[in-house]
């Protein structure tokens, strides 16, 4: 992820804002703003150059939809008090870990590591926000 990315005019920018709804606006300044700057309190998805139409910035989803609406109804009950989601394992043995903010762990059952889950960094803490959820 790029946030020095220096945005120019006629850039495609695709984000999306506070309430969740997704916008697309086009850059008319020619002032070289930061992409960083630009983003504020609005997640950009996406930034596309015209030129040939090539996309330079995209923020790529690490759950699919399946995967998002499995750990959703997991962590339902105890939503609120979830530290962090992480992936542990090796290849034939991983394992989804839900830490929750009182010193405990949920370990979800094993899989195969190339079937579920393919975008989570193993041992890296993700948090909801991170994961969509």
């Amino acid at each position: 992820m790029n946030k020095d990315l220096i945005l120019k005019k006629g850039d495609i920018v695709t984000y999306l804002n506070c309430a969740n709804n997704k916008k697309i606006v086009f850059i008319k300044s020619s002032h070289n703003e930061k992409l960083k700057d630009f983003e504020g309190l609005d997640k950009v998805l996406k930034v596309e150059r015209p030129i040939k139409y090539k996309t330079i910035y995209e923020v790529k989803e690490i759950l699919d939809e399946k995967e998002k609406e499995y750990l959703r109804n997991v962590i339902r009950p105890f939503r609120n008090r979830i530290g962090y989601i992480a992936k542990h394992g090796y290849l034939n043995e991983t394992f989804i870990e839900i830490s929750i903010i009182d010193d405990e762990f949920i370990d979800l059952p094993y899989f195969n590591g190339n079937d579920m889950y393919k975008n989570m960094e193993y041992k890296k803490e993700y948090t909801l926000e991170e994961l969509g959820l």
